[in-house]
């Protein structure tokens, strides 16, 4: 009697099969993946190292109603000289970074609200507090890193989270998508006790976008194309934090 029913439910299950695998396509590719399925059913996926994050991004749903809160800082610091570039100061890569994943988010209907939108400073605590009092779905504080200048060879990309699954989800998703898009050494996601990620409410996420004393990631931050790419990534992350999110 078992050997019965086992053989119908095989038979079964082979009719199913029979039905579905031929209406499958036996392989399908795209700008951001290729897939393919082998004479044994076996599925094989390859993505790109360097997906086209303009078409993934258009392709998404939109996010209206979704609230986020864009964080950099404004203070001087002393600039790194790139060859033929002239200076590069932290506040000028992030302010332009910032303000292009502003756009972008917005243009996907999130609402975002910015520290600041001009080359003006605002201290760390009333930065926390303006996003602890709009209540955001998530903040992100968006910084270029720098150590010794006698240090050029230390390059690379943090994302750094506070005691939080949710602020570890985001950097973690903003890392990786940052990570996809241009070539960075990956120095990690980590927790660390920064203020403004520490004493904001809501899931909260500071990325370091790479070293201005470093030598490869200072050109890299001269470059306006680069930090388009940037901008587009970081979009592509918190976008991909909403949905998560729900």
């Amino acid at each position: 009697m078992f050997e019965a029913r086992r053989w119908a439910s095989s038979l079964m299950a082979g009719v199913l099969a029979a039905q579905l695998i031929p209406v499958l396509p036996a392989r399908a590719f795209s700008r951001l993946a290729a897939w393919a399925i082998t004479a044994k059913g076996e599925l094989l996926l390859r993505t790109s190292p360097n997906l086209d994050l303009d078409a993934f991004f258009k392709d998404g749903d939109g996010r209206y109603g979704d609230r986020i809160w864009i964080d950099f800082p404004g203070s001087p610091q002393r600039p790194r000289k790139i060859p033929g570039k002239g200076a590069v100061r932290e506040k000028d890569v992030v302010l332009d970074v910032s303000r292009q994943v502003a756009s972008h988010l917005r243009s996907k209907g999130v609402v975002v609200k910015m520290t600041r939108s001009s080359d003006a400073t605002v201290d760390l605590p009333p930065r926390a507090r303006l996003s602890n009092r709009w209540r955001p779905d998530a903040f992100v504080s968006i910084h270029a890193n720098a150590i010794s200048m006698r240090r050029p060879e230390v390059n690379g990309l943090e994302t750094f989270y506070f005691q939080s699954f949710q602020g570890k989800k985001l950097s973690s998703l903003i890392h990786d998508s940052i990570l996809r898009t241009v070539r960075r050494k990956d120095r990690g996601v980590k927790e660390a006790r920064f203020y403004v990620i520490r004493r904001t409410n809501s899931p909260a996420s500071l990325v370091e976008l790479g070293f201005l004393t470093g030598t490869a990631d200072a050109a890299d931050l001269a470059d306006p194309a680069h930090r388009r790419q940037l901008a587009l990534a970081i979009a592509v992350g918190i976008l991909n934090y909403l949905r998560v999110a729900g």
